[in-house]
């Protein structure tokens, strides 16, 4: 009977341990990656060390290592967001996953040579002038007939707090934006920019995902002309 006992304890405290190591409860529907991936393009190693199967998403990205510094390869970043907001009438309803790997073009095939990650908050008034200046001048039709991708991200509503679907949508709105954006939630390209620097530009080499310039600030006169130069080397 003792023997009996001591098998159903451990099938219990098992089961419960299996339950706390499931799914995060914490996490943000929304902003969680797909089941069975790594959380970003950072590596492979399982709990003994051995290198892992590269997981799907990654099978067309460019190997590691990754960073976040000039001249690094940019992680393979995942968000939940829109790939044309515009058409989507900006609803939350259809956000859909979107991540780097999305703009990686070695073979030219996307027409993709540089990619521009933006982002902005709710409540810095730069990056809102800075959209202003993207909406009224048409900036991203202008410079994706020359092979420049825009992707927006915001990372904070007016509180200066994680921001939501509905945050996102209400940012998309106002400036109709009409290229890929998506919701940061969980602050994953802040290793690209200090806070007090934003709005944060950072062009990305879309045949390599190298990156190759990091432009802080509300420079808006400045980054079209950084863009300008970089195009001139490619």
């Amino acid at each position: 009977m003792r023997t009996i006992g001591l098998l159903v304890s451990t099938l219990l405290v098992g089961g419960l341990l299996a339950a706390c190591s499931g799914e995060d409860i914490d996490g943000k529907d929304f902003d969680k990656g797909r089941p069975g991936q790594i959380t970003e393009a950072t590596g492979g190693a399982g709990a003994g060390g051995a290198a892992s199967e590269v997981p799907d998403y990654l099978a067309d990205y460019p190997p590691g290592p990754y960073g976040t510094e000039l001249h690094s390869i940019i992680p393979n970043y995942r968000f939940m967001g829109w790939n044309n907001p515009q058409a989507a009438e900006y609803d939350t309803e259809q956000m859909e996953p979107v991540q780097l790997a999305d703009f990686y073009d070695p073979d030219g095939s996307k027409g993709i040579k540089i990619l521009l990650i933006n982002s902005s908050a709710q409540w810095c008034a730069p990056c809102k002038q800075e959209y202003s200046h993207f909406k009224k001048n048409g900036t991203f039709a202008q410079y994706r007939e020359q092979g420049v991708m825009f992707l927006g991200s915001l990372m904070e509503n007016t509180d200066g707090d994680p921001p939501a679907p509905a945050n996102g949508a209400a940012w998309v709105k106002s400036f109709e934006v009409g290229f890929p954006f998506v919701v940061d939630t969980s602050f994953k390209l802040g290793g690209l920019f200090s806070i007090d620097a934003i709005p944060n530009n950072t062009l990305v080499d879309a045949r390599t995902m190298e990156i190759i310039q990091l432009l802080p600030g509300g420079d808006t006169a400045g980054l079209l002309k950084a863009i300008d130069n970089q195009l001139k080397k490619l």
